[in-house]
């Protein structure tokens, strides 16, 4: 019997040869989608015309009052939202010298801002807390929080605005998250703002390099309106306050960075803006906000910072005492500091 050596044939490796042929083909495939779906996003339009607001201020205080009672009232009278959730009106009984006015952050509601707001009202400051449209609900999975667009928030927002005018001598604003971006517009187009405050403005998404901010926009305002838990795995027992959202839309995640659009090379009207990030936070890109912190400043702008280090440890939201690891004890007196010493 001969003891040969089996000689492989020549055709055992087209096998393995087609399976990577197919694997470079899909892999190639993959990322011509990727790359063509970041085409359409960046060349999508905007329409960042549609998010200029029409100022309309009063300046008969009984007037604002009136008005603004009525926004409070029709937010109470509403069965279908969180009964904690109403706009809130701090009012000091009198015309006073500062007015602040709160926007929430995303899926959260006024309730929010309560512990922080009574700081300021304890100063003798008159406060209105505003929600967003379409926040609130008792429906914590509420698809109305879904239609949200950057128009409807922004043309409710200013109208809170108008109503301060007529409360107090100086108007703030103070947003957190997307409450800082609809600050951060109407500070662009308002010269009515003493003070814009913005505090972990959602400019950009952690982890989205800057350069493809635009493009993102855009694939999330194309795509599906998809629901996204804010924690896949404990769903409906998410921790934290009861007064917010499950999850969020990524529609919604759109219109609020078309406001980052809309803010590119834009001069600031409010005398002064205050930014205010954290070195912890795992939701936003700080890269994109100090790119608007160099433009403002190069474009003439009162621009006073401050970032919270890492090592304090803070939340995205680091206003709500009901989120899990609040650190109010650490957040509120540099808030404070920062914000009332032109008082």
């Amino acid at each position: 019997m001969s003891d040969q050596v089996p000689v492989a044939s020549p055709h055992s490796k087209k096998p393995l040869a087609t399976a990577l042929r197919v694997l470079l083909i899909i892999i190639g495939v993959i990322i011509g989608l990727v790359l063509g779906l970041l085409l359409i996003g960046q060349l999508r339009p905007l329409q960042l015309n549609e998010l200029n607001v029409n100022p309309a201020p009063i300046n008969d205080y009984d007037e604002a009052v009136r008005r603004a009672q009525a926004l409070v009232e029709a937010d109470k009278a509403n069965t279908s939202l969180n009964p904690d959730c109403s706009s809130r009106y701090l009012s000091q009984g009198k015309r006073t010298e500062r007015v602040l006015v709160i926007r929430h952050g995303l899926t959260n509601c006024p309730r929010q801002f309560d512990a922080l707001a009574s700081e300021y009202y304890a100063r003798g400051y008159t406060v209105l807390i505003a929600r967003i449209p379409q926040h609130g609900y008792a429906d914590r999975k509420s698809t109305q929080a879904g239609t949200l667009t950057a128009e409807e928030t922004l043309t409710d927002f200013s109208e809170w605005v108008d109503i301060a005018h007529g409360l107090g001598e100086k108007v703030d604003l103070m947003g957190l998250s997307v409450g800082a971006n609809e600050v951060a517009v109407l500070a662009s187009q308002r010269g009515d703002i003493d003070q814009a405050i913005l505090m972990n403005p959602f400019f950009g998404i952690k982890g989205v390099p800057s350069f493809m901010t635009r493009s993102v926009t855009g694939v999330s305002l194309t795509l599906p309106n998809m629901f996204l838990w804010w924690d896949r795995q404990a769903k409906e027992n998410l921790a934290g306050p009861t007064s917010a959202y499950y999850g969020f839309y990524t529609h919604v995640i759109g219109q609020y960075l078309r406001m980052t659009a809309f803010l590119k090379d834009k001069p600031m009207e409010a005398k002064q803006l205050i930014v205010i990030t954290n070195g912890n936070d795992d939701a936003v890109n700080n890269g994109v906000t100090d790119d608007f912190i160099q433009q403002w400043r190069e474009l003439g702008e009162n621009v006073t910072t401050y970032r919270f280090p890492e090592s304090d440890k803070l939340n995205h939201d680091m206003i709500d005492p009901m989120q899990p690891d609040a650190r109010i004890d650490v957040a509120y007196p540099k808030i404070l500091e920062l914000t009332t010493q032109n008082e």
